[in-house]
Parts: structure tokens; sequence; C-alpha cells
């Protein structure tokens, strides 16, 4: 696991050569990949995960897999900093459009978490937090910027429902991805 942090790290967000739609990648390896250390950073807070796929999901998809990749590590991370006590629980599904194209959401829900506080909320889109605080601020918007920024490149956005004192539910749209012929 460590070697796809590595990657994760070091990929390139914006590069001009990135091409988005000709890449054959399997969406169910990512998203095991991404459970399993999920799963690993709960534990050793002594909390569980439930995952849920939803509908039917094509195996393989078209386009960059470092950056669905980070998508997906990158929620991970900010929901991870704001978990206290209780579960996380995972939807993935994909919804077909027309033809071989399809919606990819991606949800986690902390259950059981603190929230993120109201004075926090504006900041956590922005690319650069100056706000530096003991339990890093900036950090955590700094994922959400990246999360943000790939969704985006991929038609998509990001979704953040802060429920203060029970938990927080953070929501990736990707679309349209297709699948290969």
């Amino acid at each position: 696991m460590q070697i796809y942090m590595e990657k994760i790290k070091q990929a390139p967000l914006l590069d001009l050569e990135i091409d988005l739609d000709r890449h054959k990648f399997d969406i169910r390896i990512l998203f095991a990949e991404f459970c399993s250390w999920y799963t690993e950073m709960l534990a050793a807070k002594d909390l569980q995960l439930t995952t849920d796929i939803s509908g039917v999901m094509p195996r393989y998809f078209c386009g960059n897999q470092i950056l669905v990749r980070r998508l997906f590590f990158e929620i991970g991370k900010i929901s991870l900093l704001y978990i206290g006590r209780g579960s996380a629980f995972i939807t993935f599904r994909a919804e077909q459009l027309t033809g071989r194209r399809y919606t990819i959401v991606f949800t986690i829900t902390v259950i059981g978490g603190n929230g993120i506080p109201p004075s926090r909320e504006q900041g956590l889109f922005q690319p650069f937090n100056t706000r530096s605080d003991q339990d890093g601020f900036s950090l955590r918007s700094t994922n959400l910027y990246y999360a943000r920024m790939i969704a985006q490149i991929y038609g998509g956005d990001i979704q953040v429902e802060n429920m203060l004192e029970v938990g927080t539910k953070y929501q990736a749209i990707l679309h349209p991805l297709m699948i290969p012929d």
C-alpha cells in the first residue's frame, strides 16, 4: 500500500498531456485498494467500515486511473481527520447515462464524528489555507481542493454535508466516464 501512497503524492494534477478518455483501467481494483487502506486507517482508531456497491458496476472505464485513485484517497484522508468515534460508511455506484457513458458517485459518510466546526467550513475548498492550528487545518483544505479539481476535470464536483456533532458526508461525482468498446 505504501507504493500506492507514493504514486498518489507524486501524481501531477494538471498535466496538459493527460489523456482522460483513452486509457482503460479497472475501477473495482482502485476501489478495493482504497477500501483496504481506509480499513487499516479506521482499525488504527478502533473504528469500523461498511461498504455498499450499488447497482451494476462496469469493471473497466476509460480515463486516468492515477487521478481517480487520488480522488478516492484525498476524500479518504479528509474524512479521517474529522472522525473521532463511531464508524464510516462508503457507497460506490455507477449510473448509466447513455450507451457507454456513466456517472460515478463515491460517498464517504462519517457517523459519530464531530463534524466540521462552522468556523472552518468556509476554507475547505481553498488551495492553501493560511490558517494554522495544532490539528493541521491547512492540510485538510488542500485535500478537498485537490479532490474537487479532479472531480471538475471529469465534469463533476465534490459536495460536503456537515452534520455538526453527528458527522460529515463527503460525495464525489464524476461524469461522464466511458466504458471501453
